[in-house]
């Protein structure tokens, strides 16, 4: 055996520490031949083995633009993505110079805007030659359907503050007809009553006229002509 190279069992014994263990997803996979079949996803990319290497490292590729976006991101963010284990967010969310929560002050540059500028990296987003784009097309639309869509969403509000307006101006106040106990004596520290806003039609409440003598029955009185009714139709029936 050549003194260069290490002993078989050791190479296999190095290859088997770098191995990927299998995740749930690969446990439920039963049809691998000799045990479990790893399934590739997007979270391998941080995995121990592909990044032994710095030149062909995924995280290393990325190093930059990471370090970039965590300058730009406030503090409890991070706190919250590490501790919490949750995707980073709030990148951003503070302009250049501006402060955070705790008084320290954003030190980043903004990057290209690759939905407007034409200089961009890459291109702009969305923009295509010899298509017109309003300076507030942020989505590609094109002119002229940016447009139009923004005149249809122009006449739906103004359409709906105009009928919020005159159902607000429809309704009428009325006065509460004066308050009255049990015996049917009014009260006479309420006065004329409060008053109130009249919202419906079904919900007002009806008017009685003085003149005509017509009063709404009082609880008591009601109910003891149902009492009434009710021994009467007992003894009949029995």
């Amino acid at each position: 055996m050549s003194a260069s190279k290490p002993p078989r069992s050791s190479r296999h014994r190095h290859r088997r520490q770098h191995s990927i263990p299998p995740d749930p997803i690969d446990v439920l996979d039963a049809t691998g031949p000799g045990g479990f079949y790893h399934h590739p996803g997007p979270y391998d990319a941080t995995l121990l083995s592909r990044n032994l290497n710095p030149k062909y490292s995924p995280v290393a590729a990325v190093r930059d633009s990471n370090m970039k976006a965590l300058r730009a991101t406030p503090r409890d963010f991070i706190t919250d993505s590490l501790t919490k284990h949750v995707p980073l967010q709030g990148t951003a969310s503070i302009p250049p110079g501006g402060r955070d929560l705790h008084g320290d002050v954003m030190d980043y540059e903004d990057g290209a805007d690759l939905m407007r500028e034409e200089g961009a990296p890459g291109g702009a987003y969305k923009r295509w030659a010899g298509v017109s784009y309003h300076p507030n097309d942020l989505k590609g639309k094109g002119e002229p359907s940016y447009t139009i869509e923004e005149a249809q969403k122009s006449r739906r509000l103004h359409k709906l503050a105009t009928s919020s307006s005159g159902t607000a101006a429809s309704d009428s106040s009325y006065d509460l007809p004066p308050y009255r106990d049990h015996a049917g004596r009014s009260n006479p520290k309420s006065g004329d009553g409060p008053k109130g806003r009249q919202r419906s039609a079904s919900e007002a409440t009806p008017q009685y006229s003085h003149s005509s003598g017509l009063q709404p029955e009082s609880g008591i009185k009601g109910l003891r002509k149902r009492l009434g009714s009710l021994r009467g139709r007992g003894r009949s029936g029995s």
